[in-house]
């Protein structure tokens, strides 16, 4: 089993368009970096494009990948702190027989979860 922890950077156009976009893509490597730390070895991390990241963490609990986001959700905020920008995060467990791209639907919706009930937080998947 694989928990998808998808991360999304709040705001992040609103990000570019006040900084430019070499601040933006400052931004994403610091998220890069972030993860990069906390990434555990078993562990798969892409950027899906924009402002969008996926961390595949396998034999994971969903504690695990609670703890997991919360980490890189704080640090980023730190990091990130003078560009006022923070990390939406949605979390799933993948179902038995679950293929990668429902895993990912599932996740991608706990994202917007997150959004929408304020930004700044990790959602985990029904």
């Amino acid at each position: 089993m694989a928990d998808a922890d998808p991360k999304n950077v709040d705001h992040f156009k609103r990000v570019n368009d006040t900084h430019g976009h070499a601040v933006g893509d400052q931004i994403l490597r610091m998220l890069g970096a972030v993860i990069r730390h906390h990434q555990p070895a078993n562990s798969v991390s892409a950027r899906l494009g924009g402002e969008e990241f996926v961390i595949l963490l396998t034999g994971s609990d969903l504690g695990a990948a609670g703890s997991f986001a919360e980490a890189i959700r704080t640090q980023f905020a730190a990091a990130a702190r003078q560009y006022d920008t923070r990390l939406s995060a949605g979390i799933a467990y993948q179902r038995r027989r679950e293929a990668l791209g429902q895993l990912l639907r599932r996740a991608d919706e706990a994202v917007y979860a997150a959004k929408a009930a304020g930004r700044d937080r990790a959602v985990v998947a029904p």
